[in-house]
């Protein structure tokens, strides 16, 4: 008997949550959208998507002036979206993104896809490295960020394989770390304009010649210093060159482990930084800060 009540409570309970969401959905929308939009707008908050979320993007596309079948398109994406896992913010944003810069509706709902489909494969691959949830959404996170940059899925995956052949003697912490690191390193290169395939070959030679986590920091601090003085291309074939050679990111410099002539007053050697005298040290000048800046800047004129 007591299970029965208890039951009925709980239908009740939903029954009226979902009367509510319902009521809130035509108060928000109403005079705004079609009964299919109201009605798909309601099924995304039932399926678990927050209802604030829902209804804010939902009525932002309609003062964009979205179509019917755009904003059903795009609800879908998200319906999908919250099935696989991936985060909802992501696409979220890249659709306020677009509409903030005006950016044609269907533009932004094919935009809001392939974010969806980033954040898929990048959370596959994340899980071939951790299980632990919240290391997998970071992991996530930092490798879709590297994909939208200009990581293509062939370079995650030989990064991921390079990472599970570099980390199969060490303690869970360590590859974690040593995975969050790389995948940021690959990241910040392909932000500042290398290749997939470039990136690839640096940071897989690193873990071959078994860099740890605070290595990979070092190379990657060291690379973002010196790709303000020297062009990104030739700068990651003289990492990938020096690594082979035995030149690490331990303790010392970066200058004083990566130019292959050491010293105070070197030369740099094959594209390294140099010492504080050589071609790599010094003063950078304004032009060559302002080229650097500019790398980064160009990352956000582009909505796609």
């Amino acid at each position: 008997m007591m299970k029965k009540i208890w039951l009925t409570v709980f239908l009740i309970i939903i029954l009226t949550a979902s009367i509510a969401s319902g009521d809130e959905v035509g108060q928000t929308l109403s005079g705004m959208a079609s009964q299919e939009v109201m009605s798909s707008t309601r099924q995304l908050i039932q399926s678990g998507i927050n209802r604030t979320s829902a209804l804010d993007l939902t009525r932002a596309m309609l003062q964009n002036s979205f179509n019917n079948r755009q904003i059903l398109k795009a609800h879908t994406v998200l319906m999908s979206a919250h099935q696989q896992g991936v985060p909802l913010e992501s696409i979220i944003s890249k659709a306020i993104e677009g509409m903030s810069k005006h950016v044609q509706a269907g533009r932004i709902v094919n935009a809001m896809e392939k974010v969806k489909t980033r954040y898929a494969f990048a959370l596959q691959q994340s899980q071939k490295l951790s299980g632990q949830k919240n290391q997998m959404n970071q992991m996530g996170h930092i490798i879709a960020s590297g994909m939208s940059a200009g990581m293509n899925k062939g370079g995650v995956e030989k990064i991921v394989l390079a990472l599970q052949s570099r980390s199969r003697a060490m303690k869970t912490d360590q590859k974690i770390t040593l995975a969050m690191e790389t995948f940021k390193t690959a990241r910040d290169m392909a932000r500042l304009g290398v290749s997939s395939s470039q990136t690839v070959s640096v940071v897989s030679t690193a873990l071959q010649h078994q860099f740890n986590a605070v290595q990979m920091q070092n190379m990657r601090t060291s690379f973002i210093n010196d790709s303000r003085k020297t062009a990104v291309t030739r700068l990651a074939k003289s990492y990938t060159m020096n690594i082979q050679r035995g030149k690490g990111f331990g303790g010392g410099s970066s200058s004083d482990q990566m130019g292959t002539t050491g010293g105070s007053g070197g030369s740099g050697g094959h594209e390294g930084p140099g010492g504080p005298g050589g071609p790599g040290g010094g003063r950078w000048s304004r032009w060559a800060r302002g080229i650097w800046r500019s790398r980064w800047k160009s990352l956000n004129l582009n909505f796609l």
